[in-house]
């Protein structure tokens, strides 16, 4: 029980000097005046709340907005949205999918404007007006689902996207054929060769020759 005592005495005496550590830190940036020795306590806390009220805020947020120990860990990523659910993975995000159609989050923020309406909603539905249902509706929705399950038209993207590569790619070839490489003529398509063909096939006697009635067998050439 002494060595317990001792070691509350002792835990008890660290906080009374953090705090009065804090304190003293506060006092300098805050250059709150002391007057007198020892500090009167009351004073130094009364002179730092006043002056800590006067500072600008730099952050606020609306009083409605009340973030659960969930939201707070996410608020980085999520913001201001509320988490309704587990959602497809069990993370806070939005993701519209028609086989888990309830995201995890709201797809908007959460303002005083919401919050009336969120208000008048838990009355009677018929006094919701048309345009406050679909406010309301997209605050937690980005689409229906019937706008999910509509096409996209991507499909116009992709054949664009194949005649451009194949627009490109033919115009690189007519470049390379026509610049760069030098294709050599084809040596079957020379008259010269033709006749040197007919020829081999007369001396030769190999296969059919066209207009063997032209050749003259003295000279050994075709008639003109």
């Amino acid at each position: 029980m002494t060595a317990d005592r001792g070691g509350l005495q002792s835990v008890c005496k660290w906080r009374r000097l953090r705090l009065l550590g804090t304190l003293a830190t506060l006092t300098v940036r805050l250059e709150v005046p002391v007057y007198g020795s020892p500090i009167s306590l009351m004073l130094v806390i009364r002179a730092i709340q006043s002056r800590v009220s006067n500072l600008p805020t730099v952050f606020s947020r609306s009083a409605t907005a009340v973030l659960s120990p969930l939201e707070k860990k996410y608020f980085p990523q999520i913001g201001n949205r509320e988490i309704v659910g587990y959602g497809r993975s069990g993370v806070p995000t939005y993701y519209d999918d028609i086989s888990c159609p309830f995201p995890a989050i709201r797809f908007r923020n959460h303002d005083d404007k919401i919050e009336v309406l969120r208000k008048k909603e838990e009355g009677p539905w018929n006094n919701l007006t048309i345009d406050e249902v679909k406010t309301l509706y997209r605050h937690s929705f980005c689409r229906t689902l019937a706008e999910s399950m509509a096409p996209t038209g991507m499909w116009k993207m992709g054949f664009a996207w194949g005649f451009m590569v194949m627009t490109v790619g033919l115009f690189f070839f007519l470049y390379v054929r026509l610049f760069i490489v030098d294709v050599p003529v084809n040596v079957m398509q020379l008259p010269e060769y033709r006749e040197a063909l007919q020829y081999k096939k007369v001396l030769g006697r190999i296969g059919p020759v066209h207009e063997l009635h032209n050749f003259d067998v003295k000279t050994r050439r075709f008639r003109e």
